[in-house]
């Protein structure tokens, strides 16, 4: 997941790789982002799922990349597989929602799969369904959640649709 370069989308705003100190930081935003647009899933109980799973995820060859926002703190990061072209995570600080963060991560899960992307976003998380639609991802299907049994949908852009 390692990926020493970085940019600065904005003044107030680079992206760079994921170092081994921000584990913490991800595991952190990931329960608050969550546990605000799904407050009725305890994501605090699956912090350690979500360690174990970003383990998973390294050993696979996704991407990870955060977003920095003032005095260098991660305020989002993306995880993604462009070989299997599958955007696995998006998380964007509550406070910095609607501020462009979430714009500047799918703009670069984009550039790093530029042939498409497919994700699952919850049934129940409407700003998140509207996002992806917002950046021209379509529905492809309705599914499950094979961990949680929630209804989910699949959704794709680019050549995946």
């Amino acid at each position: 997941m390692s990926e020493a370069s970085s940019r600065s989308i904005t003044a107030h705003l680079t992206l760079r790789g994921f170092e081994e100190g921000d584990r913490e930081v991800v595991l952190d935003l990931w329960v608050a982002a969550w546990r605000e647009a799904m407050p009725a899933i305890d994501f605090e109980r699956r912090r350690e799922w979500f360690r174990g799973h970003l383990v998973q995820l390294d050993r696979l060859d996704y991407v990870m990349r955060c977003a920095l926002g003032a005095r260098e703190r991660v305020v989002g990061f993306i995880a993604l597989s462009p070989k299997r072209r599958h955007l696995e995570q998006i998380v964007v600080d509550h406070a910095e929602w609607g501020k462009g963060v979430g714009d500047a991560l799918i703009t670069e899960a984009k550039l790093l799969s530029p042939r498409g992307l497919w994700l699952d976003v919850n049934e129940g998380n409407p700003r998140a369904i509207a996002f992806y639609e917002k950046h021209g991802f379509r529905c492809l299907r309705r599914d499950r959640n094979p961990n949680s049994g929630r209804p989910i949908f699949r959704y794709a852009w680019g050549d995946d649709q």
